[in-house]
Order: structure tokens, then C-alpha cells, then sequence
């Protein structure tokens, strides 16, 4: 990790002109990974659009993180993403929250609610704590004397905000509207401050949201109503989800990018059950969903500037994406796929380079069981749009497509077929786990019965509800190593025919227990155990001992008991001395009899049918943590009861019962999708050339350090009061009594986070192994990881099927260290971080819960002739915390170790904005070195300049560095003016050693209207460049002449619009034959705009031409002879 200062807002001449042969050269054979969460990160870079300081890549990246039954493929295929430019995306909770600004009533209700819940927004106790208040709609309240407001506030969410997560190039933010003013803030893990304008939304309710978006370095990302796309769930139902596509990006000096869309318009479904219950003695309400959603789409077809144009070509059948669910739209087919992505110079009129996508489909098995009853089942839920390759196309002179370069491809693991999109056989995290469910509801059998899954606010006693909840469902939803990695990206095939091979593996943690399907199906955990009497001797017959929790407690689940006769009926009257009892065994040895099973009455019923069973029940035994228990089963021993000479028993005193493994409770679980193991990368011979190896485990190299961040939980409780009104000549009463009502779903109410930036789990310590062809070892880094699962709500209320979100810890994946050892194990170099918290801020999110069973109550309320009695509130409000954390590195401590460790501790200090004001580095010895840096949010009292700075938000412009060493002083300043094209730039930069007058380092700095450096004085020499080509590439640098002299004269058509190189070359003549009789030095140079420089004429006159191939690559170098003077080849490279 380290702190990077940008150079671009004050530079002080332009870079020096580099010629092609020293310009890097892209490779893509490391492939890097996200260690923290195990995720590798397989991205293609295509190709990238400049624009001032903002870069805006076109880039092809793949999520390995397993593929889930129900996903869709994008428009460049399943797992794949390409997303280009920026978007705001919007995560609807109740109506979007642009719709719902609380004016009174409703904004006066919910700030007296958000007031009932604590007084201070920073309080640090609603960090990470989600509480409860409660309260009735009261005429003494004023300003809570209205139902109707309240019922409106819970039937639409407006407590919860919409959660706007922005996208653009260089910046990942989220932001909240506050309910009351709909005002933008930012929120979550901020890593840079950006300044939201929240614009006007239509008319008449109409939902067509605008946003502009600005960095600190003053460039401006516009979303356009027009560019907005949306989804509804239902025709009847609110808005579910939107989508603002990036319409323009403009710069500080006014540079311009803008994007173009055209419509899509597709449906997709989701498929969802539960059972809701009560302890009124109704029935379960079953529901099996499926929800279609209509998605308004926006494809992108084009990006441009001045300079350059990006034509993104689409399919335009409907057999190209007939795994979706598209809709005819004015245009065509609604879905629609990324055929082509075409590099265009606007300033020659020139297709430079094109990429081709070439696709097939996965096939799922149609005999899988899933929602939909249809045989065959409908297309689009057995195809997913499969990624082939993507082959990068080269143009002549003339035009012609040349195709000799070899695709990247992609090959999958088509071992395993996936299943319908609608299938059952699905684990908790929606990846394929190729069990024979029949439902979507899972079995919490074995969670429940092992206590791993508790159900706040039910008594232990309320086994009802318990045995409900538990065997509501059917489905194994436990994960499964082999069928999740069906459809996943295994290998990866370069241009140059190397390639590299993927190996992936299950997520594992240690801090939730989550069963495995091969788990669910044997019952782990739970230990079945029977204490059968047959009189084969005549001693009782004991169980084991049977030891508590470290509470005392003992649960035996399903405990069971009988007393049957076997084959000929044998009289009751034999069984009465029979028995079963549980005794608790003290640590001194006293034995307590718990309780009693015997034979009872009607002992008729025993005799027609030769046995007496009891009810299953779970039994809850409590002690001290050091007694045991024991289970006694007794049959008479009696020559009626006792078998003679033989092994087949006369008559059973039977019991059995479930007790808990702790062992296999405790143990380590798989699941929240998939991991890299190791990635091996191959020459274009096939050979091994090198490998990563990647394991995630504490330092005892035997437990996983990783931690799921939420579990899943798909239970719903709560305990509600049921009124029942009772009219009786004329005469009201009322009864009431607690009312638990609960539900099993298929989906988590807990929602499943995915804190562990963006992935479900995350990991303390990572070990990353370097291995040669021949597997030996060249080193390991070991990375230590800030990691804490996310605070999950108990609360059982929904709305919408959601409950209350986690609350993240936005530490999580700073890197704590970074250890690297040599290949014999040698501790060759650490890193240490320490972090200071810039910014932190905390305000509510709100959820209302009615109280009361049946609607008709909502007449009622807490006061007046229809109060129900014993009835002390009917509404409850969850409030929970919505975080704003920034976290930047205060301290880093670098130790290189050889024969005298060394070590260097870096302080650094921040303002406001995230800038780097102050680093300090102190060496193993004492002494220090330190940078002071000041940039227009420091200056408290500002001139004229960097106020304008300030309120054009160029917050990036650094205005002075202080460098101290060894006690010497360096003072270096930055002026800025307004130049004749209305544009803040710096003109001069001066220095001063240890408080003595300054002196010009730069001076008399001139910017031309694009932003390009055009002149500079260093030295006392002023050096000049001409940019042409429509003010894109310096075409001539001249030292010792200023710029107005060099472009007298000049034909500043040629230059911006060469008509071909002969006409640049003469002007570029022409200018070194205006100074050849002074000391003036000329350089020129011609381009092919997009692809690279064509020729350079050195100040002596030396002219040297780079030759490319049709891909726009570097082939060789020549003089004007013709002669080569330096071949250049490509090749994979590790």
C-alpha cells in the first residue's frame, strides 16, 4: 500500500515526447488477486479513452466466484461483465425514495419517531447496536395522533433509505437521500469525497431521475434522465430497481466525453416459497412465487470525443439472445448481446482496430425438477449466453480487416450441467449443489436441532413453533464442492497461445456453522442413540453418560420411548414394573430421578395391540455444568418377559433420542461460494512456466482464518397480541392473548452480506506460494487481513420479504501486514499499517412493526372508548445504524531484514478531503525526513485564485511543498492564474532552501485551450511545443524560442488537419529552416493518430520511422534510407 500524490493538476512542462520503442507494452499473464476474499481478478483491458486527467477503460472482467442457478448472463455472457463509463445505481426499499420526500404529516411523524430513538447521530453506541422502541398513535401526542401517517410510513419503507451506489471511472461510492429534503449524502466505505447534485425528477410522478456527480480535481459526471433505466416486479407493484447510465463527462477545462444508449427491454423471474404459521391452531399458509420482473434496459452503443468514437455493435436477432426473456421494442429485439467493440479516429476518418466477441450458449438439463411445470421446459430457462473468445481485429491503410492475431479464449468447466434456471437443487448462496430437492424451502433439521440456529423471542418450551419451523422445509440447501463449480471459467487462453488454468475450492470460516449438503443428508451433529431392555440379561440397561453445555443444560431432541410386546401378545399386567427414567448424576455421585415412563392406562388398548408408545418430545434436562445424565430402560425380569435359548427377544422396554456432536457442531463449514486455490500459467508450448498457490489458514496452519459475514436465516418471529372483538347487545369487550407468528421461507431475512468487499466471506491471514515448473518454491508472502463479520439483526419483522440490513465494518480487507519470506523460510521484509479513522458519521434508518394480529385492528389506538385492554403499545420502531467510515493509512512501518534489520516508520497526516498534507519517515536510527503539502482546502485565508479554485471544486491543485531534512529546509510554491481561455493553471513554480529569497524553477507557463502545456521557461531558456492534430499531439518542440514566434507563420490548418505526412513535414521544415542560424534546437514529429508516432526528426535533422503492424504494434525502427535499425517481436510473457 502506499500514498501517490498526482502530479497532472500542477504540471510544470510537458513529459518528455517517448518514443514508441520505449512505451511499455501490455501483458496479460499475472493475473492478480483480491486476496482478502480469495477472488481472482480475470480481466482483458481492450482498449482505453483519454479525456484530460479521466481515463475511461473498456475493460472485459470475469466474477469467479461461482455461478448461481438463477443467474443471468450479461450482455457479453454468464459470469462476464463490461461495464463502460459510470452509472448510478439505486437499491429501492419500499418507493424510490426521489418519490417520497416526507412533507407534513409525514416528515413531522418521522422526525418525532427518529427523535424517540436517541437524541445524538454520532452516539457511538448505534454503531454497530439495532434497538427497538415502542409507542402508540396517542391524541395527547400530537405529534404522533395519526394512524393513517403511521400505517403509511411502515406500508412504504420511508424509514429505510434507498441505498445510491455511483460508479465512474476512478471512484466507487455510495450515498443515502435524507428522507425529510432528499438530500445527498455520502455513506458506507468512503475512499474519496465526491459532491452530488440531485436534479429535478419529471413531471406529474413520472420516475426519471438526474444526477451530477463531481471529483475534487473539478470534472463533472452527468446522468441524464434520459439515459435511466429501471425495473418493475410487477405491473401493479413500485418501482424495484434504477439505473442512471453516465450521459457526459466533462472536464475541468471544459473537455468533453459524451455516451450514447438505445433501448432494451427483457423480462426475468424469480422463484421463491414459505409457510407461515401461528399458535392460533390455523393451518400453514404455503406460498410458492414466481416473481417476473420487467426490465427497462439502456445498451450502450457509443462513446466519443473530439478525437476519438467507440461504436459498440449489438445483436439484433432474437436468436442471439434467447436466453432471455426479451421483448419486442420499437428497434428490434429487447435483449440484446455485445457483438463488436470499434476504435474509430475521428480525426482522420479511420477505423484503427475492432474486437469481435464470438458466443454459444450452455446447455442446462431440462430433466432437472424445477418451479415451472411446463415440458419441455420454456428456452430461456435451460441456455445461458456462453463467452467463446474475443479476437482483436486490425485494419490497413485501405481499410481491410486484418484478422492474424490469435482471440483470447475461454474454456469452462462443462463437466457438471447446470441445472434450469428455475431448478430446486440450490445452496444457501444460489450455487448449483445437484441435490434431489423438490422445494425451495430449506430443511433446518439438523441447524435446529444442534442449536445452531436459535429463534429469538421463543421460549425453549414453545416446541410447537420449534418443530414447525424445523420441519417446514424439505429442500438440502447445504453446499456442494464439485456441482458449484459448474460453468466456471477454468482456463484462459492468450493471444501469444499461453495460457492459464484456474483451481478453485470452497469458501471455509469458522464463525457460523453452516452444514454441507453431504452433511444435511447423514444428519450431522446429531447423534442418535437407543437404550433397549430385551432381558438377554438382568441388568438394567444404562445409556452412556450424557454430559451438559458448559450452562448445565441438556437438550435430548425427539425423545421416545415404548414398552411392545414381540410377536405373541403378552398381557399388560407382566409390563407394570417396566420403565424408563432419566436420572441426573451429581459430581459427588448422588443420583436424582428425573422423570418416568411406565405403562398406563387404558391398558385395554395395550392389550388388543400388544404395546404402549409415548409422543415424541424434546426434552430440556438443567443442572450444573457438572452433573451428567443417564437414561435407564428396565424390563421385568420375569420368565414371561425373558427369551429362553434363542436371540429373538419377547417383549422391548424401548427409548431413543437425539443428542448434539459438539465436535461436528464446532467444526470448520463450506459455503458462500468459491475461492482460487491456484492459478498455473503455461508457455505457448505447454509447458509449466510457472505457479500461485493460495491458502487461507491462521498461523497454526491448520485452522481457516476466514469468517462469513451474515448467516443465512430463513425464519421470521414474531410475538404479536391477537384482540378479538366481542359485541354483545350493544356491549364491546375484548380478549387478547400473545400471538406468535413465524415463518420459513426460502430466501434469508437476514440478508446475506456481502461486507467482505462485495463477497460473502472474508479472511484474516492469506499465504501466497511462488512455485517453478519443477514445484519448487521461490518464496511466500503472507498477508494479514482486518476481518470482522457484519452485526446481523434478530428481528423478525419484514417487509417485502427484507429485513433489517447488516451493519458492516467498513475495516474490513485493510491490510493489517505484509510479510514476505525467501524460499528457505527466511523473514526477508515486513510491512506493518496502522489506520486512522478521517471521517466518521452516523445517522438512522428506520423500520416500523404493527403490533397487533388481525387488520381490522388498525381502528384502534391506544387511548379512548376502543382501547384494548392490557395492550401497553402497538407500534414498535427498529432504528439502525447508517455508517459513513473512511479509513486512511496513518502509520506504515517497513522492515527489510539482513545482518542489521532496517527499519523506516511513515506518518502521514490528512485533511478533510483525503489529501496527504503531512509524511513523515523516520529511519532506524532517528532521523527524519518530512513533506508538508497544501492544497486549496487548507488555505483558510484565500486570495482571489484559489477561492475560484475552491468553488470550481480544483481541490487537487497542490499550492506549496515543504521538504525538511537534516534540519535543512526546501520550500517549493506553486502560482495559479486564469489564462485567456478562462481555464486556472499553474504558470510558475519557485523554491527557497532554508528561508532565503526564492528562486523561478519554472516560470512564464502557458497552457493553450485543451490544457497542453504550450510554453515554459527553465533555466533561462524557454522551450515551446505546437500541438496539431486538432491540438491532440506535439508536432514540434522548439528550445529557445517562444511560442508566439514559432507559430508565426505557421499553416495552423496543416498542422491541426494534416491532408498527408509530405504537408506536416514541409511546415515542421519550414519552422527548423526559420532558426537554422540560431542556436534554437527543433524537433518534429508525425503521427497516425490512435496507433503511435510515425517519424522523428531529431534537432540535427535526423529522421528516424517506427512501422507498425495492422494491430497498431511496433514492428521495427529505420533510418530514411530504408535500412532497419531495430526489430521488435511479441511473445507471452510470465
Amino acid at each position: 500500500m502506499s500514498v501517490v500524490i498526482s502530479a497532472d493538476a500542477q504540471q510544470l512542462k510537458p513529459e518528455n515526447i517517448v518514443s514508441p520503442e520505449a512505451a511499455s507494452l501490455g501483458k496479460f499473464g499475472n493475473i492478480p488477486v483480491g486476496n482478502y476474499t480469495g477472488s481472482p481478478e480475470i480481466s482483458i483491458p481492450l482498449y482505453s479513452v483519454k479525456l484530460g486527467g479521466v481515463e475511461v477503460p473498456i475493460v472485459l472482467r470475469y466474477h469467479a466466484s461461482g455461478i448461481q442457478v438463477e443467474q443471468e448472463a450479461t450482455w457479453v455472457g454468464l459470469g462476464w461483465d463490461l461495464t463502460v463509463g459510470g452509472s448510478v445505481t439505486q437499491v429501492v426499499s419500499g418507493l424510490a425514495d426521489q418519490e417520497t420526500n416526507l412533507t407534513s404529516p409525514l416528515g413531522t411523524t418521522y422526525q418525532e419517531l427518529m427523535r424517540r430513538g436517541t437524541a445524538n447521530d454520532n452516539n457511538p453506541g448505534m454503531d454497530n447496536t439495532i434497538f427497538a422502541t415502542q409507542f402508540c398513535v396517542d391524541a395527547s401526542q400530537p405529534l404522533l395522533n395519526d394512524m393513517g401517517t403511521v400505517s403509511t410510513l411502515k406500508a412504504y419503507d420511508w424509514g429505510k433509505p434507498d441505498i445510491f451506489r455511483i460508479s465512474v471511472p476512478g471512484i466507487s461510492e455510495e450515498f443515502m437521500l435524507t428522507p425529510v429534503g432528499l438530500t445527498p449524502v455520502q455513506i458506507g466505505k468512503k475512499k474519496t469525497p465526491v459532491f452530488i447534485t440531485k436534479h429535478l425528477f419529471g413531471n406529474s410522478g413520472s420516475y426519471a431521475p438526474e444526477w451530477t456527480v463531481e471529483d475534487i480535481a473539478g470534472n463533472k459526471y452527468f446522468f441524464a434522465r434520459t439515459d435511466h433505466e429501471y425495473s418493475y416486479a410487477e405491473a401493479s407493484q413500485p418501482l424495484s430497481g434504477a439505473v442512471s447510465k453516465l450521459t457526459r463527462i466533462t472536464t475541468a477545462i471544459g473537455q468533453v466525453m459524451n455516451f450514447s444508449y438505445i433501448n432494451g427491454k427483457y423480462s426475468l423471474s424469480a422463484y421463491s416459497a414459505s409457510k407461515s404459521f401461528d399458535n392460533r391452531d390455523l393451518p400453514p399458509n404455503p406460498t410458492n412465487d414466481v416473481t417476473h420482473t420487467t426490465y427497462y434496459a439502456k445498451y450502450l452503443t457509443g462513446m466519443e470525443t473530439d478525437h476519438v468514437r467507440v461504436v459498440f455493435e449489438l445483436s439484433s436477432t432474437a436468436q442471439e439472445r434467447d436466453d432471455l426473456q426479451g421483448l419486442t421494442i420499437d428497434g428490434g429485439y429487447g435483449a440484446r448481446r455485445l457483438n463488436a467493440v470499434h476504435i474509430w479516429d475521428k480525426r482522420t476518418n479511420r477505423k484503427v482496430k475492432s474486437f469481435v466477441f464470438t458466443y454459444d450458449f450452455f446447455y442446462g438439463d431440462i430433466n432437472s425438477s424445477g418451479r415451472i411445470a411446463t415440458f419441455p421446459p420454456p428456452v430461456h430457462l435451460t441456455k445461458r449466453l456462453k463467452l467463446l473468445s474475443v479476437q482483436e481485429v486490425g485494419y490497413t491503410a485501405g481499410g481491410a480487416a486484418v484478422q492474424n492475431v490469435p482471440p483470447y479464449a475461454f474454456e469452462y468447466n462443462e463437466s457438471v450441467t447446470l441445472p434450469r434456471k428455475d431448478g430446486y437443487a440450490r445452496d444457501h448462496w444460489g450455487l448449483f449443489n445437484a441435490q434431489s430437492n423438490s422445494s425451495f424451502i430449506p430443511r433446518l433439521y439438523c441447524e435446529i436441532v444442534t442449536g445452531v440456529l436459535k429463534i429469538p423471542g421463543v421460549p425453549i418450551t414453545e416446541t410447537d413453533i420449534m418443530r414447525n419451523i424445523r420441519d417446514a422445509g424439505t429442500a438440502n440447501k447445504g453446499m456442494e464442492p464439485g456441482p458449484a463449480t459448474a460453468a466456471i471459467l477454468k482456463k484462459l487462453t492468450h493471444p501469444t497461445k499461453g495460457f492459464s488454468v484456474f483451481h478453485y475450492e470452497p469458501h471455509t470460516y469458522k464463525n457460523y456453522r453452516t452444514y454441507s449438503a453431504d452433511e444435511v443428508r447423514r444428519n450431522v451433529g446429531i447423534i442418535a442413540t437407543n437404550v433397549d431392555d430385551k432381558n438377554y440379561n438382568t441388568n438394567v440397561i444404562t445409556s452412556a453418560p450424557l454430559y451438559p453445555d458448559a450452562d448445565g443444560n441438556l437438550k435430548l431432541t425427539q425423545f421416545n420411548c415404548s414398552f411392545s410386546s414381540v410377536g405373541a401378545k403378552i398381557d399388560h399386567t407382566y409390563f407394570l414394573s417396566c420403565y424408563v427414567k432419566i436420572w441426573r448424576v451429581s459430581a459427588s455421585g448422588t443420583r436424582t430421578q428425573l422423570r418416568q415412563w411406565v405403562v398406563t392406562a387404558p391398558r385395554d388398548i395395550f392389550n388388543q395391540t400388544g404395546s404402549q408408545a409415548y409422543p415424541p418430545e424434546d426434552i430440556i434436562l438443567s443442572g450444573e455444568p457438572t452433573d451428567y445424565y443417564e437414561v435407564e430402560s428396565h424390563l421385568a425380569n420375569i420368565p414371561q418377559l425373558t427369551p429362553v435359548g434363542t436371540s429373538i427377544p419377547k417383549a422391548i422396554t424401548h427409548a431413543n433420542w437425539s443428542t448434539i456432536d459438539k465436535q461436528m457442531v464446532e467444526k470448520e463449514s463450506i459455503g458462500g461460494g468459491l475461492r482460487i486455490a491456484a492459478i498455473e500459467h503455461y508457455t505457448d508450448e505447454n509447458k509449466l512456466a510457472g505457479k500461485k498457490v493460495f491458502k487461507y489458514l491462521k498461523e497454526d496452519g491448520v485452522t481457516t482464518s476466514g469468517k462469513l459475514m451474515a448467516p443465512p436465516r430463513y425464519f421470521s418471529h414474531t410475538l404479536r397480541t391477537h384482540v378479538v372483538k366481542t359485541v354483545i347487545d350493544g356491549s364491546i369487550t375484548f380478549s387478547a392473548y400473545p400471538s406468535h407468528s413465524y415463518s420459513v421461507a426460502s430466501y434469508s431475512y437476514v440478508p446475506l452480506s456481502a461486507d467482505a468487499e462485495g463477497s460473502y466471506v472474508g479472511y484474516d491471514r492469506v499465504e501466497v506460494t511462488d512455485m517453478d515448473a519443477a514445484g519448487n518454491t521461490n518464496g511466500k508472502t503472507v498477508y494479514n487481513y482486518k476481518n470482522t463479520q457484519s452485526t446481523a439483526s434478530s428481528n423478525g419483522f419484514h417487509t417485502y420479504s427484507k429485513s433489517l440490513p447488516t451493519v458492516g465494518y467498513y475495516s474490513n480487507g485493510l491490510v493489517d501486514s505484509v510479510t514476505t519470506y525467501r524460499n528457505d523460510g527466511f523473514l526477508l521484509k515486513k510491512q506493518a499499517y496502522a489506520y486512522k479513522l478521517l471521517e466518521r458519521k452516523t445517522t438512522r434508518g428506520l423500520m416500523l412493526a404493527d403490533m397487533y394480529c388481525d387488520a381490522y385492528i388498525n381502528n384502534f389506538s391506544c387511548v379512548g372508548f376502543d382501547q384494548p385492554p392490557n395492550i401497553n403499545y402497538k407500534w414498535v420502531a427498529y432504528f439502525y445504524p447508517v455508517n459513513t467510515k473512511w479509513y486512511v493509512p496513518e502509520v506504515v512501518t517497513e522492515t527489510e531484514f539482513s545482518n542489521v534489520p532496517l527499519t523506516i516508520t511513515t506518518t502521514n497526516t490528512y485533511n478533510a478531503y483525503g489529501q496527504l498534507v503531512k509524511e513523515e519517515k523516520t529511519g532506524s536510527k532517528g532521523e527524519t525526513i518530512s513533506k508538508n503539502f497544501t492544497y486549496p482546502l487548507d488555505v483558510t485565508s484565500p486570495g482571489a485564485v484559489v477561492t475560484e479554485m475552491k468553488s470550481l471544486k480544483l481541490y487537487d491543485r497542490l499550492l506549496q511543498e515543504v521538504l525538511v531534512k537534516n534540519g535543512q529546509q526546501r520550500l517549493k510554491t506553486f502560482d495559479y492564474a486564469k489564462n485567456e481561455h478562462n481555464h486556472i493553471h499553474v504558470t510558475k513554480s519557485a523554491e527557497s532552501l532554508g528561508g532565503q529569497p526564492s528562486n523561478d524553477l519554472v516560470k512564464n507557463i502557458r497552457h493553450d485551450g485543451r490544457g497542453n502545456i504550450i510554453q515554459f521557461e527553465e533555466n533561462g531558456v524557454v522551450t515551446s511545443f505546437v500541438y496539431g492534430y486538432q491540438q491532440s499531439l506535439p508536432v514540434l518542440k522548439v528550445v529557445g524560442a517562444d511560442y508566439n514566434t514559432v507559430v508565426t507563420g505557421l499553416n495552423d490548418a496543416v498542422i491541426q488537419q494534416p491532408p498527408g505526412e509530405a504537408q506536416l513535414v514541409a511546415e515542421i521544415t519550414n519552422v527548423r529552416n526559420r532558426f537554422a542560424s540560431s542556436n534554437t534546437q527543433v524537433s518534429g514529429y508525425v503521427y497516425s493518430p490512435l496507433t503511435g508516432m510515425t517519424s522523428e526528426i531529431d534537432p540535427s535533422g535526423k529522421r528516424i520511422f517506427y512501422v507498425y503492424d495492422e494491430h497498431g504494434r511496433l514492428q521495427h525502427t529505420k533510418d530514411k534510407d530504408g535500412k532497419i535499425l531495430k526489430v521488435f517481436q511479441y511473445q507471452y510473457q510470465q
